[in-house]
């Protein structure tokens, strides 16, 4: 049997390197563990936040993320998330979509989101995840202190 290796991988001169469709050809992470109080009814940044710069423009871009605990301040109050790309809201949840209500208050686990996004871009783009109260009642994102949320990006040939 034979092995080869290489340390890299260049397309000619005036040609681009393609990649099948579903190839993984970056993924960017960042996580952030740090305790935020939401109250407001506007979205505010939760601190996940990372830049990508896509290598073709026809690629797509999955963004996972995941808080790992929040607590609730009391009963019939709630949280929601949604996923901006350069400040535009890439979907921006209702109530019974997509967010998370508690009939009581207090501690509960976490929660997880997954999106596609198709940018048609070479450009830097800024991927933010946003959270709002459904109502004045604190939200505690982090609230035990001890875990880390997380962000990730991965650019997917299209």
């Amino acid at each position: 049997m034979s092995t080869l290796e290489v340390k890299a991988i260049q397309a000619p001169s005036g040609f681009d390197l393609q990649m099948p469709a579903g190839a993984v050809l970056q993924v960017v992470n960042m996580t952030y563990s740090t305790t935020q109080s939401i109250s407001s009814t506007s979205w505010v940044d939760t601190g996940l936040s990372l830049v990508i710069t896509p290598k073709f423009a026809s690629s797509k871009i999955r963004i996972d993320y995941q808080f790992y605990n929040f607590n609730i301040g009391s009963s019939n109050a709630g949280v929601s998330f949604r996923i901006t790309r350069n400040g535009s809201s890439l979907h921006t949840p209702n109530a019974g979509y997509g967010d998370y209500s508690g009939a009581s208050g207090g501690f509960h686990w976490g929660r997880t989101g997954i999106a596609i996004d198709s940018p048609s871009s070479t450009s830097a783009l800024t991927y933010k995840i946003q959270a709002r109260s459904y109502n004045t009642t604190a939200v505690t994102l982090n609230s035990s202190g001890e875990f880390e949320d997380v962000l990730i990006l991965t650019e997917i040939a299209g």
